[in-house]
């Protein structure tokens, strides 16, 4: 983030300005510097400066905390040698994770149908795509019920 020329005084009191202006994830950002002596200076600005802290610290969140996490995660990565996510990687849905399997496993997509008393959980279909048949068993204590996948009829 390039240096901002508007310096801002939300605190009226010099140090606190200058951190608040050049280093504000060290007032504002528990994730990079949770350490206990920055959480002991924040209490106290917190108690000092209530309303104008909390106000800071809401707006750090909406602009400023996702763009320097992720320039410090950089600097982090640069200065060890050694890359770090900058951001966390996105979760893959159970339907992304299927296709990947299928994907490295080189079989067909997995296709799943309606289930009857709980949730259907099918695998990899060999031959290409397939099907699966309703589940018939019903809710289990014990977990999900699973369907039966029928052997595919053949075309002579």
């Amino acid at each position: 983030m390039a240096f901002q020329p508007r310096f801002e005084h939300p605190y009226g009191f010099a140090l606190l300005d200058e951190l608040h202006n050049f280093f504000p994830e060290i007032l504002y950002d528990n994730e990079i510097f949770n350490h206990l002596p920055i959480q002991w200076m924040r209490d106290r600005v917190q108690t000092l400066f209530p309303q104008a802290y909390a106000r800071q610290t809401h707006m750090y969140g909406i602009y400023g905390r996702t763009v320097r996490q992720r320039e410090f995660s950089d600097w982090i990565s640069h200065h060890n040698g050694q890359p770090q996510p900058s951001l966390p990687p996105p979760v893959a849905t159970r339907e992304e994770q299927s296709q990947e399997t299928s994907r490295s496993l080189g079989v067909g997509p997995v296709t799943t149908g309606p289930s009857v008393g709980g949730p259907s959980v099918a695998g990899p279909s060999v031959g290409g795509p397939s099907t699966a048949g309703p589940s018939v068993a019903g809710p289990s204590v014990a977990g999900p019920s699973v369907a039966v996948r029928l052997p595919e009829a053949s075309v002579a």
